[in-house]
């Protein structure tokens, strides 16, 4: 009987000290809140629209220097490409390595 009024006690204790601390807690106002966030969504969005854009000029202006290269000589790019291509000769875990001058025996 003890230990059940015992336990009894602790739980008023406890249930009281729970409202105690819920009472303490400041809710802010949902309104300025909501316009933080709208003020944080539409930063991020701005940021997302200025990186695609900035993505979408990058492709633009490299595939205009290849199409350039291409149409000015052909024969010539094509060469300096291919050279390209075999410098970059082993790719490992992202990392490219290039070479340059003329190709040597390699252990």
């Amino acid at each position: 009987m003890k230990s059940n009024n015992r336990e009894d006690n602790n739980n008023d204790l406890l249930a009281s000290e729970i409202n105690d601390m819920h009472s303490s807690i400041d809710i802010p106002d949902g309104e300025t809140a909501w316009r933080r966030m709208q003020t944080r969504l539409i930063q991020q969005q701005k940021r997302s629209h200025r990186k695609r854009v900035f993505k979408i000029g990058i492709a633009i202006a490299g595939f205009s220097l290849i199409i350039g290269t291409f149409a000015t000589s052909p024969k010539e790019s094509y060469a300096s490409m291919q050279s390209l291509f075999v410098m970059a000769k082993d790719a490992k875990q992202g990392l490219v390595n290039l070479l340059f001058g003329e190709r040597g025996n390699s252990p």
